[in-house]
């Protein structure tokens, strides 16, 4: 199990992560195999529907934007009490956003309308959610979550034509619910330090031609660390920019923690596999 789905095993965590919770180990659980030629489905054929499930840009390599922050209703979820004049200073920092496929995001701040003795804070809050966010956005959102070469260890068939599949490597696991159409519907993750359940949620295109796929529009996630729980929501929609479908809105929810809505404009959308960072 190696390219997309080995990622997300790492990636699912990231985003969690920016919450700046403590970690802690859980023991992990391997998935029986069966062999491949008693499984009830044909593997490749099974893999190469899930992947042609849900519209993802497998084309675009770079995504430039800007990105506006409610400063409001993140103020207020996290219990901040901003002033009015640091509200407006942080209403008005400007970010950027420079995401490469495959790489790091970076991330600019231009505090010039007036800087908050905790812009390097903020700054590093921010770097860390949105690498979170373009972590799940590259593997699972952008592409397909299994690569053609990825092979389940076990396809086991449900009610009403659903199916789990799962996949094992190195002792990490991802066991994949889908339904009758083979649209992911749960993942739960298995990683040595810890285990981590996705519900993807999807909307249909806003304007459906033959061969327009439905979008994913919502992630559900729960992460456990041993004792420890965090649960999280990403929504977003999306913007059509230089002939792909991008994100629009993102809001955040970390139970507990805060909400967070992010707009992103002004965005070039490329190809170019050879932009620098």
């Amino acid at each position: 199990m190696r390219s997309n789905l080995a990622f997300l095993l790492l990636a699912s965590s990231v985003c969690i992560l920016a919450a700046q919770q403590p970690a802690k180990t859980s023991p992990s659980q391997a998935v029986n195999r069966t062999p491949l030629q008693k499984l009830p489905y044909d593997p490749a054929k099974l893999v190469n529907a899930v992947r042609a499930s849900y519209y993802h840009p497998d084309g675009m390599s770079v995504l430039d934007c800007a990105i506006n922050i409610d400063w409001p209703s993140f103020s207020d979820s996290a219990k901040l009490n901003l002033p009015p004049d640091r509200l407006k200073m942080a209403e008005g920092m400007k970010m950027h956003s420079h995401a490469v496929r495959g790489k790091a995001p970076v991330i600019t701040f231009d505090w010039s309308a007036g800087s908050l003795s905790t812009s390097d804070q903020i700054e590093g809050g921010f770097k860390q959610m949105l690498g979170g966010f373009y972590q799940i956005y590259w593997p699972m959102i952008a592409a397909p979550p299994i690569a053609s070469t990825d092979v389940p260890s076990k396809i086991e068939p449900l009610e009403n034509g659903a199916k789990r599949i799962s996949f094992t490597d190195s002792g990490s696991s991802v066991v994949l619910t889908v339904d009758n159409d083979n649209t992911p519907t749960h993942y739960a993750m298995d990683l040595s330090t810890m285990k981590v359940a996705i519900d993807p949620e999807y909307t249909s295109s806003p304007r459906p031609v033959p061969g327009d796929l439905r979008r994913l529009s919502g992630l559900k996630v729960n992460e456990q660390f041993g004792a420890s729980t965090i649960n999280m929501g990403i929504n977003l929609d999306y913007q059509q920019v230089d002939g792909f479908n991008v994100p629009q809105h993102v809001a955040f929810n970390i139970s507990g923690a805060f909400v967070l809505n992010l707009e992103f404009t002004d965005c070039e959308a490329s190809k170019d596999t050879g932009a620098t960072q």
